[in-house]
């Protein structure tokens, strides 16, 4: 919904095109450089908790472009968004987890035609309502809204967050990476 409308409205707040151009590119970037730590997290402290994170932080990088005043907070709403919305691979993954081998291939069938979807109406929708007054504030609200509310439904999740890192990467293992030394302090806490 939003991105045929990022490039508009950076050059409305003033942006020149190659800023405009840089601010678009940074998400590509960010991407580029999140997934790896992003998906080594989703192994260690399970698909649903990081989706569930992914979606929030998501969500806020949306809620924050849309109140972007100046070129400098509409780069800086990029961020979040960059490094965390890996919600369709994390997505796809925890479908591979939940679903029988057998029934894998439907499933992960409608997800793609759901997604496509999403991506054929998305941008008709912002661009329709981007020509309101305030359209594109309304757009990244609702694309705000629309990730709040599939955080909504997680029952499960409560309490099943925390996950003993230590039993899947040694403390003193060469491969546990510094992000997720954090188990170390919840392990403790737990003695």
């Amino acid at each position: 919904m939003v991105i045929p409308l990022l490039g508009l409205h950076a050059r409305s707040l003033g942006a020149s095109p190659t800023v405009a151009g840089i601010i678009g590119s940074s998400y590509g970037i960010l991407q580029l450089f999140s997934s790896t730590l992003v998906g080594c997290w989703s192994d260690v402290v399970g698909r649903r908790c990081s989706l569930l994170l992914c979606i929030l932080l998501s969500a806020l990088g949306y809620l924050l472009l849309g109140a972007s005043t100046s070129v400098f907070l509409f780069a800086l709403a990029r961020v979040p968004v960059g490094i965390f919305k890996h919600t369709l691979s994390i997505s796809r993954a925890l479908l591979s987890d939940l679903v029988v081998e057998k029934e894998r291939p439907m499933a992960l069938g409608r997800f793609n035609t759901a997604t496509s979807a999403g991506f054929i109406l998305g941008p008709m929708l912002g661009g329709y309502l981007a020509e309101l007054e305030g359209g594109f504030r309304l757009t990244a609200l609702i694309c705000c809204s629309v990730f709040v509310l599939n955080a909504g439904e997680w029952p499960e999740v409560t309490g099943g967050c925390v996950v003993d890192v230590s039993k899947i990467y040694p403390l003193s293992s060469p491969y546990n990476p510094v992000v997720f030394r954090i188990g170390r302090v919840i392990d403790e806490k737990r003695r």
